[in-house]
């Protein structure tokens, strides 16, 4: 059964203007860079947004699966809606952020997507859905998710996947089988795309992905030269439709860099990293009892991991994907895994795709199965997560799940949502909302921050600045000053609170704080980087 059922929406009262974006970012070094590992700056633009802190609240879902994990796909939650969004049209802020969501689920939370739109979502299409018998189309439910994608103020993108139906060789299609097949006549395969990109490219679709995490068995059933075949024809048949449509690969499953990254570090000699590497990547699924492996404890354990046949076929498909960047324009980035490992990730993919090629993140999140899961460290993960993804090149990241139904049992969720059912929020959501409100602006320009005993990212526009910063290590002190008064600055929490600073002390820990300046991007930053004397000490008094 595909993701995306239409619910009955409830009307949003307020609307906004939106605008084009432009950003740029530098890359943090890691270690696995290279002479190619900084040649990423990426360009994009926004709209301005005031009162950036306030705690707005994104409610919003996906099709998650267990990445890897060798589970069937997890059934679509259950929800009350079954129409399409039919209130005033929204006209969203421009942001680097988006997500996904179950449109069943979405009843009661209308106001808060609207209220953070601008960003992007993306829906699956299959062929075996909308063309369910020879010559017979029904675009009902497709054409319903795209016009209330976009009269939510979010840009619409699609995934097109084929199914198991006649066009397979497949008696019937089952509803139950998410896993595509190769179909049999990849000339009627072209022409179905091309009737999708015909059909929803005026409709302001651009952006086309061709299936969802091949890797997987459970998303498709055929080998990696079949998906090859597949990818080609398709990008093909994309770009014959609308020469400007925007072509991505399926976006292999988040594990899979863990694998690739492991075993490059194995393949160079480095033994005790590769080891400590893949140890942390896999971190939070070392209590899930039907995962494929349990941590390694040495490199002969690691090493028959990387053996395995799920595996094996994940790093043949990522060798594949990078093999066919000729018939893509950007990479797809799926990744829910710790934080600290997303620029050693984008560092190892901007070294082995084409030079300056974009990452765009269709499916980010943070994945913590068990009964160990933290929702206060899971809401600075979320803007940590955020930052250090647009810091380093991402120009696109959709947040899935955003929400789960209200009645779901905390200790069985695997991919963490930012919405419980009915609306209620989590602190994930909360954080996640800061982040999107303070990356929203006109010709915004994203800049790592690596200062004294910080880390972080600026957010900047033509006359303010947006700073999320954290303490890298013991806590970092902004003291009391006179000297930037002129300034309009404005501190909050991730929570929307107010702080002091500059008129009382300001301490920066493990939790970022966001300094909105009423300054150009490199004043702003120069007014933290100022205090350089007074960082990475204890205050004593």
């Amino acid at each position: 059964m595909l993701c995306e059922k239409l619910s009955i929406l409830s009307e949003r009262t307020a609307s906004r203007h939106s605008v084009s974006r432009e950003s740029t970012t530098k890359g943090k070094p890691s270690v696995l860079a290279n002479d190619e590992a900084d040649s990423h700056r990426v360009v994009r633009t926004s709209t301005r947004i005031v009162a950036f802190f306030a705690a707005f609240i994104i409610v919003l879902t996906s099709c998650a699966s267990l990445d890897d994990a060798g589970a069937k796909p997890s059934p679509e939650p259950r929800g009350s809606g079954s129409g399409v969004y039919d209130g005033p049209q929204i006209e969203g802020i421009a942001n680097p952020f988006g997500a996904r969501w179950h449109w069943n689920l979405v009843e009661d939370v209308v106001d808060d997507i609207a209220d953070i739109s601008g960003g992007a979502t993306y829906s699956e299409l299959e062929w075996c859905e909308v063309e369910p018998r020879p010559g017979e189309y029904d675009w009902d439910r497709i054409d319903g998710v795209v016009a209330s994608v976009n009269k939510l103020g979010f840009e619409s993108m699609l995934k097109i996947r084929v199914g198991s139906c006649w066009v397979t060789g497949a008696d019937v299609a089952d509803d139950e089988n998410r896993s595509s097949e190769m179909p049999l006549d990849l000339n009627a395969y072209g022409n179905f795309v091309r009737a999708v990109v015909s059909r929803f490219r005026p409709r302001g679709v651009k952006a086309y992905s061709i299936e969802n995490q091949a890797d997987l068995k459970a998303f498709w059933s055929g080998s990696r030269t079949e998906y090859a075949e597949l990818l080609r024809a398709g990008s093909a048949s994309i770009k014959s439709a609308a020469a400007d449509a925007v072509v991505l690969d399926s976006g292999l499953s988040s594990t899979t860099y863990g694998y690739a990254i492991a075993g490059s570090l194995l393949a160079a000699g480095s033994d005790v990293e590769a080891l400590e590497f893949f140890n942390t990547y896999f971190e939070r699924w070392v209590d899930v009892d039907h995962f494929l492996f349990k941590p390694p404890k040495n490199t002969d354990e690691l090493r028959a991991i990387l053996s395995m046949s799920d595996v094996v076929r994940s790093l043949e498909f990522f060798d594949t994907t990078l093999a066919l960047q000729d018939v893509t324009d950007v990479f797809s980035l799926r990744f829910f895994e710790p934080w600290t490992v997303l620029d050693d990730v984008l560092v190892f993919l901007h070294a082995r795709i084409p030079q300056g090629r974009p990452i765009e993140a269709w499916g980010v999140g943070i994945a913590w199965p068990g009964t160990n899961f933290d929702a206060e460290v899971a809401r600075v993960d979320t803007v940590k997560l955020l930052a250090t993804g647009t810091a380093n090149g991402l120009t696109r990241m959709v947040w899935e799940p955003a929400v789960y139904r209200l009645d779901e049992v905390e200790s069985e969720q695997v991919f963490r949502s930012l919405w419980r059912g009915s609306g209620l929020p989590r602190p994930t959501g909360k954080a996640f909302s800061v982040m999107t409100h303070a990356a929203a602006g006109e010709s915004v320009k994203t800049v790592a921050i690596d200062g004294p005993g910080f880390t972080g990212v600026a957010y900047g526009r033509a006359e303010d600045t947006a700073l999320v910063i954290w303490a890298d290590s013991n806590p970092v002190f902004f003291d009391e000053t006179s000297t930037i008064d002129a300034l309009d600055i404005e501190v909050v929490s991730l929570v929307g609170e107010p702080l002091e600073w500059p008129k009382a002390d300001l301490i920066v820990g493990r939790e970022p704080v966001v300094i909105n300046v009423a300054a150009p991007i490199e004043q702003a930053i120069g007014i933290v980087e100022a205090f350089e004397s007074t960082l990475s000490k204890q205050k004593t008094g």
